[in-house]
């Protein structure tokens, strides 16, 4: 359902109270899971590896939250790419491990021969599968015979399969037609609401793929879901680290946690960081010095990292596109950039270690060739 504007001074939208709430929480997020990345490449004591292994598993928990509340209020374009569908997978049957172990299912899986890729907003893809493993985990929860869920994955003929199956009682035959219709479901309204299904076809129908299920009664049901299949690209890190030694680095953040976090994630790369506090100063800095690459977080005092790319793709365009800019906000397009035809790469937090060397291996690549502005 949409939600009605909100007058000024009025109760704030849910799509303004998750936008505070990412506003507040990433950037400690970002710092939790930055640190722990980096403490976990240390030699440490089973003990200390073991807390800390879990501490950076919770934050990543954390972050997913955060995400998918954000995934609620609007997804962007940009959040398509090129997806291991056997990774995503993985991730998607260890989120539900607890449960699966729990209620004493036991989960085969089938991922063999070539990864299949496909071109997803990753995030969203997820969320379509665990919705189908819980309709898998659902029927089989009073069910007292074989008690398994399968899950496998293969490509043919440009189509990407993936096979749910699972060995519950089964779709009773009147009600196959209607397990996609909203609010549509046999279990009591306080259990179910109904949308999950709904919310799975229109995620899948977003990646222009769609979805079968074949049930018999007493039989169990598979569920399959059939994706474009595209072509993964060479990986985006391989040369990264030789090509930012002696390169020189204005990292524009305010915020000290994060700013030390980018200073520890790209010195070891033989990489110079010159760090400023805000917008204005990164601003006088790019005009006095000479910088291979800017990143800058969004929200910043005196001028925003949007008005600082602004300001440079005027005067310094090259420099301009050598930037990458730092939001908490999952949703935003920032079109007055691409209207500029802007080249900046923007990165969401929290990030990764490997998304921040991502990034940074796209603008080196997109840059390729050409002569640094002097």
């Amino acid at each position: 359902m949409k939600a009605n504007k909100q007058a000024a001074g009025s109760t704030p939208s849910f799509e303004q109270m998750v936008a505070g709430l990412s506003h507040q929480l990433n950037n400690p997020l970002a710092a939790i899971l930055g640190y722990s990345e980096l403490l976990l490449r240390r030699d440490l004591d089973a003990d200390a590896m073991s807390m800390l292994e879990l501490i950076h598993v919770q934050a990543e928990r954390c972050k997913r939250i955060l995400q998918s509340l954000n995934e609620m209020t609007r997804r962007p374009a940009q959040g398509f790419r090129v997806v291991d569908l056997h990774a995503l997978l993985r991730d998607c049957v260890a989120m539900k491990a607890s449960e699966f172990e729990t209620r004493q299912i036991q989960v085969q899986t089938h991922f063999t021969g070539v990864n299949p890729t496909v071109r997803a907003d990753a995030l969203a893809l997820q969320q379509a599968f665990l919705l189908l493993f819980d309709n898998a985990l659902e029927s089989l929860e009073e069910h007292t015979g074989e008690r398994t869920i399968s899950i496998s994955a293969s490509s043919a003929n440009g189509w990407v399969a993936v096979r749910v199956e699972d060995t519950g009682p089964g779709i009773k035959p009147d009600v196959l037609p209607r397990i996609f219709e909203p609010f549509f479901t046999t279990k009591p309204k306080d259990e179910n609401t109904g949308l999950g299904l709904t919310l799975c076809l229109a995620i899948l129908e977003e990646h222009e793929g769609r979805i079968e299920v074949d049930s018999t009664e007493g039989r169990g049901t598979c569920v399959t879901v059939f994706l474009p299949a595209k072509v993964k690209p060479a990986a985006a890190t391989s040369d990264v680290a030789p090509s930012l030694a002696g390169k020189t680095i204005l990292v524009a953040e305010d915020e000290p946690a994060l700013a030390q976090l980018l200073s520890s994630l790209l010195t070891p790369f033989k990489a110079q960081v010159v760090h400023v506090n805000d917008g204005q100063e990164a601003l006088d800095s790019a005009r006095e010095g000479h910088f291979d690459l800017i990143i800058s977080d969004i929200q910043m005092p005196r001028l925003s990292g949007i008005e600082l790319c602004q300001q440079l793709a005027s005067s310094n365009p090259g420099l301009a596109d050598r930037m990458i800019l730092i939001t908490g906000d999952s949703a935003s397009k920032h079109p007055e950039l691409l209207l500029q035809g802007v080249k900046a790469q923007f990165l969401y937090k929290p990030f990764s270690r490997s998304e921040l060397i991502n990034a940074i291996s796209r603008v080196l690549a997109d840059r390729k060739g050409e002569d640094h502005p002097a």
